[in-house]
């Protein structure tokens, strides 16, 4: 008797895109900062962030979610809303370790 498979595969992209809530692009006056982004546009488009932690920056704007940029090698792979745990207590040398 033969089993039929469900392909796996098929099922991969539902789980992949199913996490956490995704924001994108990000708006800075007027401006738009976007998923493959560098480092040196999102600092020329938006300026410094709120904080920075390893590849994790947050902009907290005045009457809007905190957005999270996740970055990896130099480019923006995710941009995010709401607010990051470890940025709640930030550090008593910076917010730039």
């Amino acid at each position: 008797m033969k089993r039929a498979y469900f392909p796996f595969f098929a099922i991969v992209p539902y789980l992949i895109g199913s996490s956490g809530t995704h924001a994108s692009p990000m708006e800075c006056d007027g401006n738009l900062v976007s998923v493959g982004d560098t480092e040196q546009q999102v600092l020329a488009t938006c300026g410094e962030p709120t904080a920075r932690r390893e590849n994790r920056w947050i902009y907290r704007r005045e009457g809007d979610l905190p957005k999270i940029l996740i970055f990896g090698n130099g480019l923006i792979l995710e941009i995010k809303d709401g607010d990051d745990p470890g940025f709640s207590n930030p550090s008593p040398l910076g917010d730039h370790l």
